[in-house]
């Protein structure tokens, strides 16, 4: 008696490669900040990988860079926002992975890129308020930064206000002459130069 035995080898189809991102997607950074990540491409049959980008939306000027390892299919990412890439946020980074066997893959990375927090405020110190007449009210403004331009506003309601003077650092005496009404509010407001 003859057996033959059929030996049936049963291969997986091949898989494409993987990219994945140190980070998750998408990432928010503030403008004239950095943003840095790893990325890694892998792949089920250990095939010979390589590793691409392409920019699909993004700010101009741009400056990233990117490397790739020795090994073709690692890498490191870095973004640096610049000032007023706040205004078309957000911006898209294509990876792209290729086996060559599959379809190349792409994985992109999206970037929200905010505006920068507003500046903290200058301390304000108000000393020696007094009535001069029964119609001129004087206080002196004490700030410790001259960075800032403080402004000097009064109202009778705190909903409307009106400037009555600037501070640009030191100590400055104020007198408002335009008393009217029972009750009179000041503030002092600080801007940018």
């Amino acid at each position: 008696m003859l057996v033959v035995l059929h030996a049936i080898a049963l291969f997986a189809d091949d898989q494409p490669p993987v990219i994945t991102f140190s980070v998750s997607s998408p990432q928010q950074i503030t403008e004239t900040s950095n943003l840095v990540f790893e990325v890694t491409v892998t792949d089920a049959e250990e095939a010979s990988l390589t590793l691409d980008l392409t920019l699909i939306k993004v700010p101009s000027p741009i400056h990233i860079e990117f490397l790739v390892r020795l090994d073709g299919h690692n890498g490191s990412f870095g973004y640096s926002a610049m000032a007023g890439t706040s205004l078309n946020s957000p911006y898209y980074i294509g990876f792209v992975a290729n086996d060559g066997v599959n379809p190349p893959v792409t994985n992109i990375m999206t970037i929200v890129v905010l505006p920068p927090p507003p500046p903290a405020p200058v301390p304000v110190e108000l000393t020696d308020a007094r009535f001069f007449t029964e119609t001129s009210f004087a206080f002196r403004i004490n700030s410790q930064s001259s960075d800032s331009v403080n402004i000097i506003e009064a109202s009778t309601n705190l909903v409307d206000w009106s400037v009555i003077g600037t501070n640009h650092g030191g100590l400055k005496l104020f007198i408002d002459s335009n008393l009217e009404g029972p009750t009179r509010f000041y503030r002092a407001r600080t801007s940018q130069p």
